[in-house]
């Protein structure tokens, strides 16, 4: 896990209040955050590309906009977390637990969304092309884009 993450995320916190006139973005591309509980932060427009968030719990955590591609989320806690507009295309999503997350116009291309928990999930407009959904509980599909 990285040593000095309530920095980083006091200083993501201050980047978003001041609309980027201080403090700094988070950019974890890539880093180990297994099992660490963010759970009700402030992510938005964060950088997680490629880190591995398995087993965390990042529920009624705010990720508009942010960059989770290729990412590990393997049984994540993503209830009622705010998804809206991320990129999660490669994401690893197994059993990953997403009830009433929000993930309008989100993008999951290619994301491997096996055996997660969808019940409730706010998928209107998300783009879904290439997606694994295998035993994924809750999806209707009505609302999603499997389009090119």
């Amino acid at each position: 896990m990285i040593a000095d993450l309530a920095s980083r995320l006091a200083a993501h916190e201050e980047w978003l209040s001041s609309l980027g006139q201080s403090g700094q973005q988070l950019v974890l591309v890539g880093a180990d955050l297994a099992g660490v509980d963010l759970s009700g932060r402030n992510l938005t427009e964060a950088d997680l590309a490629e880190a591995n968030l398995s087993n965390a719990n990042l529920s009624e955590t705010n990720l508009f906009g942010a960059n989770l591609a290729s990412a590990n989320l393997e049984c994540a806690a993503l209830v009622t977390a705010d998804l809206t507009k991320a990129n999660l295309d490669h994401a690893r999503l197994f059993r990953a637990d997403l009830r009433n997350a929000r993930a309008f116009r989100a993008s999951f291309a290619s994301a491997d969304l096996t055996d997660a928990n969808l019940t409730g999930a706010d998928l209107r407009l998300a783009y879904l092309h290439g997606a694994k959904l295998d035993g994924a509980k809750g999806l209707d599909g009505s609302q999603a884009s499997t389009e090119t």
